[in-house]
């Protein structure tokens, strides 16, 4: 029998009933087609299932009647819930709920078995709130999408890839511009792409001629982006400033919350820095390192392991 996946695209209506579908076409005409997180979310995981020849339907709500015992993965932010009026087991995630304060009663309204978090900071904040029925599953990094470029003439000594969440600007300013002043001191060369603002294609050349990345970003769930960079043996100098700032945080938890930009991540992968200060100190360390990036993502997230992780997982919720 085929998996049944549902999967509802994040991006909710902002001003009129519907408008989200217009000002999809008009982003798509303006910046062509990019692959956002949760899409590479459903494609890689419809690949890794068919890696282990495992067939699965996606939005086959016709299916939900004639199979109400059948468990279902349901993906995308918490709104895929605001409709969900089926009684299938769920194996909700990850990345629905920034916090399970989001929907505390999402294991009493709906039929949820299980919860996936992207990674093991996410579980730690996760569990305190939904005990074991929390699981960790990354998402699988395609290898033969994302290649070897270990081998192939080299052009740029970093590709910078920025990602800043919050205060763009601030970060700009005081994050970016004085590594890139570094960079110049050294007179190593560099070019940025901007998450968001490019296509596969792009980042796939880019990689391709970058002898290494920065990663700047405050913190992720798991990080596809810098792991495809890793699957393309290019190792990551990444900033890890250690802590879960999303504005919101304060209205969740009391304490602050320990968060990680590369929470997937061994000395294979490069180094890590925490404040722009340090830097430049350890840009001269990660220079003399010896890294093999691509043997941690295929020890770790490679593909068809994931896809019988989550095969796993919707079995868990049958029983």
């Amino acid at each position: 029998m085929e998996e049944l996946i549902f999967y509802v695209e994040p991006d909710a209506d902002r001003w009129l009933p519907g408008d989200r579908y217009p000002r999809r076409v008009l982003r798509r005409l303006i910046r062509g087609e990019q692959m956002t997180g949760y899409r590479r979310l459903l494609a890689s995981l419809k690949r890794g299932l068919d890696s282990v020849g495992v067939g699965c339907r996606v939005n086959a709500f016709s299916a939900l009647d004639r199979r109400p015992g059948q468990p279902v993965g349901l993906l995308g932010k918490q709104y895929a819930l605001e409709k969900w009026r089926w009684a299938n087991p769920l194996v909700c995630g990850p990345a629905m709920l920034d916090h399970p304060k989001d929907r505390p009663e999402l294991f009493d309204h709906y039929n949820t078995r299980l919860y996936l978090v992207a990674g093991p900071w996410m579980k730690a904040m996760f569990a305190p709130y939904f005990g074991e029925r929390v699981k960790v599953w990354p998402i699988g990094i395609d290898t033969k999408l994302w290649p070897d470029f270990a081998q192939e003439p080299k052009s740029t000594d970093f590709l910078v890839y920025v990602k800043f969440l919050w205060d763009q600007a601030k970060n700009r300013a005081q994050v970016l511009q004085p590594i890139l002043d570094a960079l110049d001191r050294r007179k190593l060369t560099w070019e940025t792409i901007t998450a968001g603002a490019y296509t596969e294609a792009e980042y796939l050349r880019k990689l391709r001629r970058a002898r290494s990345m920065i990663f700047l970003c405050e913190h992720e769930t798991q990080g596809q982006a810098y792991q495809e960079a890793l699957a393309c043996n290019v190792p990551v100098l990444a900033w890890d400033q250690g802590e879960w700032l999303d504005p919101k945080a304060a209205r969740y938890e009391r304490r602050p919350v320990a968060a990680s930009s590369v929470p997937y991540f061994d000395e294979r992968c490069g180094m890590r820095f925490r404040t722009v200060s340090e830097f430049s100190q350890v840009l001269d360390a990660f220079l003399c390192g010896a890294y093999r990036p691509r043997d941690y993502v295929l020890e770790n997230l490679e593909l068809t392991h994931s896809a019988r992780a989550y095969l796993d997982f919707l079995h868990q919720a049958a029983a």
